[in-house]
């Protein structure tokens, strides 16, 4: 047998066995939508490999036009199954994509059709014959119209599926990017061969394309052992991952985006596909908890407010074979649950009555802003009030009107303070204030001003009656030469001037200067 044949038979095999081993990789991963694709490209492939090495090893025409039908069973669907793969590998979804399967689909299905009943109309093969001018046996194929139609139709669906990849491939990043380019490579070489054999420059007629193969077939298969090409996510985002109500953002161990969810979408209005590859502290640089968790291999979670609402981030590394290829920040919408959660707190610290702090958030704040003094070298004053002679007023007209006379009082005292100034119930009828910064004159003077204001209001019970009520104060400002540390102590300095005010015969305001009476 002449030697050159031996070679393209050989090669021819050797494609066929390794397509036919990716067919079988593939179908037993056919639960997956990339493997089904894969399967539907190698096994088109395989076909047009093993009828080519019949046809080669053949030496009468009726046996050659014989397996030139068994070709014309894989050879037609070569170019659908490229184009469809790539669009599946990289998850490329447009507004036609079913039309377009449609379309490819019908392309080859007529190129099936017209290959198989060829002798009846000669659209496809005018005429087949035995090469006269080759050494051995081989086919002299005189093509048909259709021939040339499916010869265009091929190469344009090669082109788009380069395309297609050539895009992602840039785009993408490890092991995408790698995955992305040993597919483009892989269609390259036939490419190549299949258009240096259409323009006519391989002798003797010989199609060269199904030895080919073998490229695409071993690197598809180096594809699915070593970068796990069916058990890791294909090359962009599944449908999965695109509707998880979680915003993940994707990155390469260097710390560039490369990829992201449409609920991320939706959280970073400003986030594009141009932001692919872009550096992750460049684009989130005005949030510093993602670039925190960007810098920083680190398992801490991070709480951060994104549009008025509040989510929960981890970081969770991306291993493949023990090497680090990149990491995911997963952001969970908590904004129900931390909302729960301030309103339990606000319910734990509020008095119930009147909606203001109550003693054990009073003594927080007073312990927060007692180490402020030292802190910040400022002086803080703290006030007692009591309502005058509130048992009374309780024993005469009922707790309902005393409880009236507390939230009264309560709104009395907040419409004469400032915004930072804090204001609380201390427990029966007694309330605290906090003052900061100030000092003793200022503190004088917004107590003198809550007691004058409280005294000249009446408060109307019903028609026939109505109240006048007084109260009592007792200031303490704190020293800054001589700051305090005990709460407790504070709060008796003030509760002593207060006992004062009483004495002098109450609706009376008394600062603490150290030479009062004890209790």
């Amino acid at each position: 047998m002449y030697p050159s044949k031996i070679i393209l038979i050989t090669l021819c095999t050797m494609s066929f066995l390794i397509l036919a081993s990716v067919c079988i990789m593939a179908w037993n991963k056919k639960n997956i939508k990339l493997a089904k694709s894969i399967f539907f490209l190698s096994l088109s492939a395989a076909i047009y490999s093993f009828g080519y090495t019949c046809e080669l090893s053949s030496n009468t025409l009726n046996a050659i036009k014989f397996w030139l039908h068994i070709e014309n069973i894989g050879a037609p669907f070569i170019p659908t199954a490229w184009v469809i793969l790539a669009l599946q590998h990289t998850n490329l979804n447009f507004k036609y994509d079913k039309m377009l399967n449609a379309f490819l689909l019908t392309m080859s299905s007529i190129t099936f059709i017209l290959g198989s009943t060829t002798e009846i109309h000669h659209l496809y093969y005018k005429a087949v014959y035995l090469n006269p001018a080759a050494p051995f046996s081989t086919a002299l194929i005189i093509p048909g119209i259709w021939y040339h139609v499916h010869d265009i139709f091929n190469n344009l669906a090669i082109l788009t599926g380069n395309i297609i990849y050539i895009i992602f491939w840039r785009k993408s990043a490890y092991p995408q990017n790698q995955q992305a380019l040993i597919f483009l490579l892989g269609s390259l070489f036939p490419w190549i061969v299949e258009i240096i054999y259409i323009c006519g420059y391989i002798p003797w007629g010989l199609d060269p394309s199904p030895a080919t193969f073998i490229v695409p077939g071993i690197l598809y298969g180096w594809a699915i052992f070593s970068l796990n090409l069916f058990e890791i996510a294909p090359l962009a985002q599944k449908v999965i991952f695109q509707t998880l109500s979680d915003a993940i953002l994707v990155f390469d161990a260097k710390g560039h985006l490369a990829t992201f969810n449409f609920s991320c979408k939706k959280l970073f209005l400003y986030l594009t596909k141009k932001h692919i590859n872009a550096l992750g502290l460049t684009i989130f640089y005005n949030n510093p908890q993602i670039c925190q968790l960007i810098q920083k291999d680190s398992d801490k979670v991070l709480i951060t407010d994104i549009n008025d609402k509040t989510y929960h981030i981890k970081r969770t590394n991306l291993i493949n074979y023990d090497k680090s290829v990149g990491f995911m920040l997963i952001l969970h919408d908590i904004t129900y649950f931390s909302d729960k959660l301030n309103s339990l707190q606000i319910k734990a610290s509020t008095d119930p009555l009147t909606g203001i702090s109550n003693r054990a958030k009073l003594n927080e704040d007073i312990a927060k802003l007692l180490a402020k003094t030292t802190e910040e070298n400022i002086s803080i004053a703290l006030l007692i009030i009591d309502i005058d002679h509130f048992k009374t007023i309780n024993d005469t007209f009922g707790h309902t009107v005393g409880d009236t006379i507390l939230k009264i009082f309560s709104s009395t005292c907040k419409n004469n303070l400032r915004k930072n100034d804090i204001l609380g119930r201390y427990g029966g009828d007694e309330f605290i204030i906090i003052l900061s910064p100030s000092d003793p004159s200022a503190a004088f003077k917004t107590a003198e001003k809550i007691r004058s204001v409280t005294a000249a209001k009446k408060i109307i019970i019903n028609s026939h009656n109505n109240i006048k009520i007084t109260v009592s104060i007792g200031i303490t400002v704190t020293n800054i030469q001589e700051p305090f540390s005990d709460i407790n102590t504070l709060i008796k300095q003030a509760d002593t001037a207060l006992y004062e005010a009483k004495k002098l015969g109450r609706n009376n305001v008394k600062l603490y200067t150290g030479e009062q009476s004890e209790q």
